[in-house]
């Protein structure tokens, strides 16, 4: 009889490691999950790993069921495990916040994969997308989002992207030039789109593709033209009043062939006032 405790109690033993070890690699693969996504919010059908999703699911029932050793919890609190199976409110909200920061500043929520001035903030926008692929968005979270016209599909970047660099191109064969104010009137939304792409140039963040279309209508990546300066300034303004002299009046065409740059500079002049009254 002896025997036989002794035999059950070493299998006990046995199939006791097994588990652990078994949870231990699944803690493991959790961390790495947190690592790459800022968060342990794997749902239960979480695809890309099946099995970490049924193993995270396991872990909130023994919560609730108050049945989860006391080591393991203090492991999973260690790295603020989401008990709930959601995100904290007070996170989500926080989070929340910091897009609308960025849509006030850049007027979109096109947040990118690889934001360096806020990695948590990207890493969250690519969470909410997976909720709302993996049906795991509450509807009062998506409402929110919604309201803010928020991009659920990354590829709708690329899209929008390609649609504002039409209108600059229209702007240009209009204007004969990129130089598009941020304060634009008659296209705000293409003046903030304008300044943005400088933005990113200058901070090393122009895509090479976009960089090229770009270059390829000989955008401007600097706001001011050279041609304010007050040199260059008085030397259109004596070219317009010689054309004066010979014609009688200022009404120098845009597409004036004797002197295009003249023509442009005075068309400029036309678009300045007008956007200041």
């Amino acid at each position: 009889m002896s025997g036989d405790n002794n035999a059950r109690t070493t299998i006990r033993r046995i199939n006791t490691n097994k588990h652990d070890a078994k949870w231990e690699k699944m803690y493991q693969i959790l961390l790495a999950y947190k690592k790459e996504h800022k968060n342990t919010n794997v749902s239960r059908g979480y695809k890309k790993d099946p099995q970490l999703g049924r193993w995270v699911d396991k872990q909130r029932i023994y919560y609730r069921s108050k049945t989860i050793q006391e080591e393991r919890k203090r492991l999973l609190n260690s790295i603020e495990f989401a008990w709930d199976g959601k995100a904290s409110t007070a996170m989500w909200e926080k989070m929340y916040q910091r897009l609308v920061a960025f849509k006030k500043e850049h007027n979109d929520t096109n947040v990118p994969n690889k934001y360096k001035e806020d990695p948590q903030l990207a890493n969250w926008v690519y969470t909410q997308r997976a909720a709302k692929i993996n049906k795991t968005m509450t509807e009062e979270r998506n409402c929110l989002l919604n309201s803010i016209g928020f991009v659920w599909d990354g590829k709708a970047r690329t899209a929008m992207w390609e649609r504002m660099y039409q209108r600059l191109v229209a702007y240009k064969i209009e204007h004969k030039d990129t130089r598009v104010s941020r304060g634009y009137k008659e296209d705000p939304q293409l003046g903030c789109w304008v300044d943005r792409q400088r933005k990113a140039y200058r901070n090393k963040k122009m895509v090479g593709r976009r960089k090229y279309l770009l270059n390829s209508i000989d955008f401007k990546w600097e706001a001011k033209a050279p041609g304010n300066s007050t040199a260059k300034r008085e030397e259109m303004y004596q070219r317009l009043v010689a054309y004066e002299k010979e014609h009688n009046n200022t009404k120098v065409p845009q597409s004036f062939k004797k002197d295009p740059k003249l023509g442009q500079w005075v068309d400029t002049q036309r678009r300045v006032y007008k956007n200041k009254r």
